[in-house]
């Protein structure tokens, strides 16, 4: 599974308002929606499994608020555990995604 929280920094800007519209994760049987999508993280998805020597893409969709606060920038990181059925796991990360900035108008 795989988790998407965000960063330090972020956090730090209570006055950036944002949420998540939108969360698809491309598996080998096409696209499916992520699990978990609340207002600033996504939970883990236990049905996005990943053979080994493949990938996976998430697509995020970000709505800021008309009232958010600007100048700032709105990032993420991310975080992924597999265990296998011989009770062995692998994890990895963090990971972090490109930064949005909300500029001022």
């Amino acid at each position: 599974y795989q988790t998407i929280e965000p960063t330090w920094l972020t956090t730090q800007r209570p006055d950036l308002k944002y949420s998540f519209s939108g969360c698809n994760l491309t598996t080998a049987n096409g696209p499916a929606p992520c699990t978990g999508t609340g207002p600033a993280n996504l939970g883990g998805n236990y049905g996005a499994t990943i053979p080994p020597g493949q990938s996976r893409t998430v697509t995020l969709t970000l709505d800021v608020a008309a009232d958010s606060g600007c100048n700032g920038n709105i990032g993420f990181y991310s975080y992924f555990y597999a265990e296998f059925s011989d009770s062995t796991n692998v994890s990895g990360g963090p990971v972090y995604t490109p930064v949005t900035r909300v500029l001022c108008s």
